[in-house]
């Protein structure tokens, strides 16, 4: 049977699992709530991260330069 990166994502979300991406991390949150199964669910993220992390959006902020910072300034 071949993994469906998609399909499983949108099962855990469905089960109460919440996946993001911070650069090169799989996170994951099930909030402290028991959710049955969550030890497959986990195991299988490890097994599949490299074809789970293109499909989720990365959430680590922005970093953003300081216009009036000194340091910055071209001119």
């Amino acid at each position: 049977m071949r993994f469906d990166a998609a399909y499983f994502i949108d099962l855990c979300r469905k089960t109460g699992f919440t996946l993001t991406r911070e650069g090169g991390l799989l996170c994951y949150d099930y909030k402290n709530k028991r959710i049955a199964g969550a030890d497959y669910f986990i195991e299988t993220m490890r097994q599949h991260k490299a074809e789970l992390l293109p499909l989720l959006v990365d959430i680590r902020p922005v970093k953003q330069l300081d216009l009036f910072d000194d340091d910055n300034s071209t001119g």
